[in-house]
């Protein structure tokens, strides 16, 4: 939907019993609703349905949680844009030293020269700046995606390996590997402030919807660190599986995700009290992650595989592997979890999945040895 306009939906209620569903939204800056709240009766064996009117702010995807007594949380995605545009795809080219900007709509690629080897790419909530991570000259590349030009490089320090935008956008957070630091980033000055000790090798971090914590998976001593962005302080390590490389946050901030590169495992870690729950299960290496916008799937690939597969986040079961290319690095889902694109390091690709059919599509070309894929929200001109 476009700022100020709106968009009835349907949000429908099943149940083997019969019951009362007590509902509520919780609603992020961008997207109002109206009603926010209420209560359906669900007849045994059936469903009920209720009526809500959204209405967009501000640009940018908003995970809207519908949750409440009886309701298995889950997020709807709303997206508010002006239209304009085309939706892009932004991969880390780790031996180009360059980001590939791809155009969905017509598959052209724009090659865009970073600092030496970029591991990894974020984008802002607009679509239209994007950082890449530059490990080989310790330092994140700040870029204009509609230009396809670096604006700034900003200094940080040794081997930035991850990245994660604030939900607000203002402070982009690096994960220093050499250093076993993270380090924050004014978006708005290009600063960098201070460092952040955290466990060794930091590798790929996920933020809170809420923005009040960063997870830190620590490769080498197979620990996750939270930290406070309120106080910027480091919490006690959560012990996790061998080798964890890559976090993702549900959109409900009830739970954050680690897959653990050493083994076939997922770890979720409980961001209320950071317990670990019961490990999720694949076949081959998890290390590439990727959720889908309801929260419901993980799509884990594994490096070393060429294959991607889908797990289910409330049964723990994994589903079809889908094969998409040699080195399944990284895993990006589209705004509203329809497509998931996947980087093939050794053919320099990326395969986009039709997560309802689970086929994969025509492969797009990327740069050399695409370690990480970043979408944007919304349409970029």
């Amino acid at each position: 939907m476009k700022p100020g306009a709106s968009e009835a939906v349907a949000l429908r209620f099943s149940s083997a019993e019969a019951r009362t569903v007590t509902w509520k939204l919780d609603l992020p800056d961008g997207v109002t609703a109206s009603p926010a709240e209420g209560t359906v009766t669900v007849p045994a064996g059936g469903s009920a349905s209720a009526e809500v009117t959204l209405t967009g702010v501000s640009e940018g995807v908003h995970s809207v949680v519908v949750s409440g007594a009886g309701v298995l949380d889950r997020a709807l995605p709303v997206r508010v844009t002006d239209g304009d545009g085309t939706p892009r795809a932004l991969t880390a080219n780790f031996s180009g030293a360059s980001v590939s900007s791809i155009d969905l709509s017509s598959g052209r690629s724009t090659e865009i020269a970073v600092g030496a080897n970029p591991g990894e790419v974020v984008t802002s909530a607009d679509g239209r700046t994007a950082y890449a991570a530059n490990q080989g000259s310790n330092s994140v590349s700040v870029i204009d995606v509609a230009r396809g030009e670096v604006t700034a490089t900003v200094a940080v320090g040794r081997v930035p390996a991850g990245l994660a935008l604030t939900p607000d956008g203002g402070t982009l957070w690096v994960a220093n590997y050499t250093d076993g630091t993270v380090q924050p980033v004014d978006t708005g000055t290009l600063e960098a402030g201070a460092t952040v000790a955290v466990g060794a090798g930091p590798e790929n971090m996920a933020i809170t919807p809420d923005g009040r914590r960063l997870y830190v998976a620590n490769i080498h001593d197979n620990t996750v660190s939270p930290v406070d962005l309120g106080t910027r302080r480091a919490g006690a390590a959560i012990p996790v599986g061998p080798r964890p490389f890559n976090v993702v946050a549900a959109p409900d901030g009830k739970t954050v995700y680690v897959s653990n590169s050493g083994g076939s495992t997922v770890t979720p870690i409980d961001t209320a009290s950071n317990d670990t729950g019961p490990t999720l299960l694949v076949s081959g290496q998890a290390y590439g992650l990727g959720l889908s916008p309801d929260g419901r799937t993980l799509w884990v690939s594994p490096s070393t595989g060429d294959y991607v597969t889908p797990v289910d986040t409330v049964t723990g079961a994994p589903g079809k592997q889908i094969t998409v290319g040699r080195s399944a690095f990284d895993v990006g889902l589209d705004w509203d979890g329809g497509t998931a694109y996947v980087t093939t390091a050794d053919g320099n690709r990326l395969v986009p999945v039709d997560t309802c059919s689970g086929t994969a599509g025509t492969p797009l070309t990327t740069g050399a040895y695409p370690l990480a894929v970043a979408l944007t929200p919304v349409p970029v001109r």
